[in-house]
């Protein structure tokens, strides 16, 4: 309870927020390396199909 005393009257509230934008930016990039993976392809059952289907005939 005392801490949310302390949020209110706004200590630690600075600190709070700016560990928040950290690990928000760091899951925004995380995120967008894995998209980019996904729409080049990598480990796709689908590119890796075509490669086999494409040998051979």
């Amino acid at each position: 309870m005392s801490e949310v005393v302390r949020m209110l009257e706004g200590e630690e509230l600075a600190e709070r927020w700016e560990e928040w934008q950290h690990v928000e930016v760091s899951r925004r990039q995380e995120s967008e390396r894995l998209q980019r993976r996904f729409d080049c392809g990598e480990d796709s059952l689908y590119h890796h199909d075509a490669i086999e289907l494409s040998g051979g005939r």
